[in-house]
């Protein structure tokens, strides 16, 4: 599933509890347990570019583009204390 996230800065740091961020945006992707009351929620959001080049009959040419993006949430005691996000792109090339 992917979810779409509109602005990064989506709360000041521990004034929200993590059940508003599970309204606004839904299940996280992955969650990861780290100590005791505190984890690690990612969402991602995935924009796919696809490009195209054609002179028939000579040759053809894609050009696809898969726009990451990660969106992390520290959690601890029920509060979102931190949050970052990091980017990432694949091309795919064919003939």
């Amino acid at each position: 599933m992917t979810t779409t996230i509109s602005h990064p800065k989506l709360c000041v740091l521990a004034q929200y509890p993590s059940h508003w961020l599970r309204e606004r945006l839904g299940e996280p992707e992955r969650v990861t347990q780290q100590r005791s009351g505190q984890s690690l929620w990612r969402y991602d959001n995935v924009a796919v570019t696809d490009r195209r080049l054609r002179v028939w009959p000579l040759f053809e040419r894609s050009h696809t583009e898969n726009h990451l993006q990660y969106f992390y949430f520290e959690i601890e005691n029920n509060l979102i204390v931190d949050y970052w996000k990091r980017y990432r792109t694949e091309h795919d090339q064919s003939c």
